[in-house]
């Protein structure tokens, strides 16, 4: 295998060196390389701190939400391989004062470079930044006080302090026609790791989120439409839940105290029209009541503060014309002779 690092062609705002550009070397490494090159390019994303020069307001609170919220236009871009999208997030973010990239000409390669090869569609794999490094899922979730902190510090309570500093990254692969997931595939075969943690993520995130809220008496999330705009912020447009994943689909999501207590299981039937991001975000907000009223079970501030206190799931249920219809009696027969069992994809008439 050959590997190929995409060069900085440029500093302060000039695209061009040599006579070449991200044009030019976006069809060289497409079409000059040899076919098992693997090509890289790399950049941090957004910085944050005083260490970096940032202004505290420049990132507002909660500071892990508002980076995901600025770095979407971009990130949905490169996802979607869309060199003008992301030449258009990248000029916007510049002139606010504010970049998004240290690199953003090795970005503009990277894209037209999958653009040329005729990649579909980048996967994302991560996408983290440095405050979430205490558990596997904290670069998924975010987690509250009067809204989610972002930093977990081994010992420290919930409520505490806002995100003081943080430097963001996301790995995207881009794999040729050939080998990539077409939207047709099965869509459990075409998720990534990253993909499950995210929906997992996001699922705990609301938690936190909605009982960190009630306990501080916060109105931040108060009102429908500001609620709404905030939680989508934890599945961004770049999201597979967004598109790949068709919304004919369904969800449940659910937690259980210490691996065997279920607190909460709620879901959105694949009748509902919504993405299935907004299925899980808004099922997601379903499980304060649910775990409060239904299991006896609530949620509550010192649970959140323990990563390994709460289990939380996803399950996903296959569009209705994949469902298969029996009767009770073939469910009684099956299961008594233990010939099979009937999955949580299967229905049950009455």
């Amino acid at each position: 295998m050959h590997c190929v690092l995409v060069p900085h062609l440029a500093r302060g705002g000039n695209r061009r060196r040599n006579d070449w550009d991200a044009d030019d070397l976006a069809q060289w490494l497409a079409h000059k390389t040899p076919p098992d090159t693997l090509v890289l390019g790399t950049t941090d994303l957004i910085h944050f701190g005083p260490q970096f020069g940032s202004d505290p307001g420049s990132l507002p609170y909660p500071q892990q939400l508002s980076k995901t919220t600025l770095e979407a236009p971009l990130l949905d871009g490169l996802a979607k391989v869309n060199p003008e999208a992301v030449d258009h997030a990248l000029a916007a973010r510049q002139a606010s004062g504010h970049g998004v990239a240290d690199a953003p000409d090795v970005l503009g390669i990277v894209v037209r470079t999958a653009e040329a090869i005729g990649a579909p569609r980048g996967r994302v794999v991560d996408y983290f930044d440095s405050s979430s490094v205490e558990h596997p899922l904290a670069s998924a979730a975010v987690n509250g006080t009067t809204m989610p902190r972002t930093d977990i510090p081994t010992g420290t309570r919930l409520p505490g302090a806002p995100c003081p500093r943080s430097l963001s990254y996301v790995g995207i692969v881009y794999d040729p026609p050939s080998s990539t997931p077409a939207r047709s595939a099965s869509v459990l075969t075409a998720l990534t790791p990253f993909d499950i943690m995210q929906a997992i993520g996001a699922v705990r995130s609301v938690v936190a989120l909605r009982t960190a809220a009630e306990a501080s008496g916060s109105s931040i999330l108060s009102g429908a439409d500001q609620g709404t705009q905030v939680l989508a912020a934890l599945m961004p447009p770049w999201s597979v839940w967004r598109e790949f994943v068709p919304n004919t689909w369904g969800v449940f999501v659910g937690s259980a105290v210490h691996e065997d207590k279920t607190n909460c299981s709620y879901g959105r039937f694949p009748d509902d029209p919504s993405s299935v991001a907004d299925k899980i975000v808004r099922a997601s907000g379903n499980c304060i009541a649910d775990a409060r009223d239904r299991w006896r079970i609530p949620y509550t501030v010192g649970l959140l503060e323990d990563w390994g206190a709460l289990k939380f799931k996803v399950e996903l249920l296959e569009p209705e014309t994949s469902w298969r219809w029996v009767s009770p009696a073939s469910v009684l027969a099956t299961t008594r002779s233990g010939h099979a069992r009937y999955a949580a994809g299967d229905t049950v008439s009455n």
